[in-house]
């Protein structure tokens, strides 16, 4: 006997996997191409943060960014998808939104909001790329 609820029956559905990986992949999808569209602004964007190899790094940026929404929206490899992104989301957070560094209390209000809210899409995805490779392993039914 099934003893799923309807409610988890539905949340187990293709249609709120598919809608759910749409969600945490398009921001970063969206990004990547945005970058590719305007590449000056993406290496000035490592430049302002005073990263070495500006423009390596744009084009890394880019690489995971596409490369890991893509993994993760067409469900090919989406725990490793899901992991570069959230490893991107880490390594990002920790050097745009430092609100320990911030002298002015509103800065430091919205820088400190920001990185939060940015280790919650990081907890995500680590959660995304567990239940994916426990999927691919046959742990999950």
């Amino acid at each position: 006997m099934n003893d799923l609820t309807a409610l988890e029956r539905r949340l187990a559905s293709r249609a709120i996997d598919l809608a759910a990986r749409a969600l945490l992949a398009l921001p970063f999808g969206i990004s990547a191409f945005g970058k590719v569209l305007d590449f000056p602004s993406a290496v000035a964007e490592q430049a302002h943060f005073g990263l070495p190899f500006p423009a390596a790094l744009a084009g890394l940026t880019v690489a995971v960014q596409a490369g890991g929404a893509a993994l993760l929206f067409w469900n090919r490899f989406a725990w490793l998808g899901a992991g570069l992104l959230a490893g991107f989301t880490f390594a990002a957070t920790m050097v745009a939104h430092r609100y320990w560094t911030e002298a002015d209390p509103v800065a430091r209000f919205h820088a400190f909001n920001t990185f939060w809210e940015h280790a919650a899409i990081a907890g995500g995805l680590i959660l995304t790329a567990v239940t994916a490779a426990r999927l691919r392993a046959g742990a999950l039914k």
